[in-house]
């Protein structure tokens, strides 16, 4: 089943979701080489979008870190340090 969901060819549709077996290798062997900067392992996904930022973490270490990531569109990921804080009135 995912070997005809990775290859899947149709109007428009290549790949796993729209994401090409290039792209998705491209992907593992980037996070293989970034390190948490929460937990510390390797295999770090999302980045800090803060210009000149160099932290990366993985989405479960996020709450823990008090990293944030906004589900909304632009998706954008913050590291502690950077994490957008909301006015209170």
């Amino acid at each position: 089943f995912f070997a005809t969901l990775l290859f899947r060819r149709g109007k428009n549709r290549v790949g796993l979701l729209g994401f090409l077996p290039q792209d998705i290798q491209l992907a593992v062997r980037r996070a293989a080489q970034k390190r948490c900067c929460v937990c510390g392992q390797s295999g770090a996904t999302i980045m800090c979008c803060e210009e000149n930022c160099d932290r990366w973490f993985h989405l479960p270490c996020a709450k823990e870190g008090a990293c944030v990531t906004q589900y909304i569109p632009e998706y954008s990921s913050y590291c502690c340090e950077h994490c957008p804080e909301q006015d209170v009135q």
